[in-house]
């Protein structure tokens, strides 16, 4: 009980943090990924989330909260794809013990339309992407 209500709180920390640091002209800046702008579909241990971005900071963030969950033992899926019955064709799989080797090769695959999970067995980061 006393992991869910921490968990929950985290969450809402994290929502709070991503939208209260809107610019006000956070459209003219020049937007790398297709992920900025839009809502970004998450699973936690299973449990669905979303979170609204607007900048590569607000992504910086989503990633450094989700990767903290990562070490504390829950697994973490980024949905690219939000159709739940898609057949995945393509299956990348990335293992490293380098943290933000995991977090630039997850966001990098999530970029380009990957589904991505992020797991940590061993001290070992295991990120498989789908598509």
């Amino acid at each position: 009980m006393k992991q869910i209500i921490r968990t929950v709180a985290f969450l809402g920390l994290l929502a709070m943090t991503a939208t209260s640091c809107q610019k006000e002209d956070y459209f003219s800046q020049n937007i790398e990924n297709d992920q900025m702008g839009s809502s970004v579909h998450y699973l936690v241990d299973g449990v669905s989330y979303s979170v609204n971005l607007f900048d590569r900071s607000g992504w910086e963030s989503l990633l450094d909260n989700l990767f903290a969950l990562v070490k504390e033992g829950y697994q973490i899926e980024l949905k690219a794809n939000t159709n739940n019955f898609l057949k995945y064709t393509d299956i990348v799989t990335f293992t490293t013990t380098d943290e933000n080797e995991a977090k630039n090769w997850a966001s990098d695959m999530f970029s380009k339309g990957y589904d991505v999970s992020i797991s940590i067995k061993a001290g070992t980061y295991v990120c498989i992407a789908r598509k």
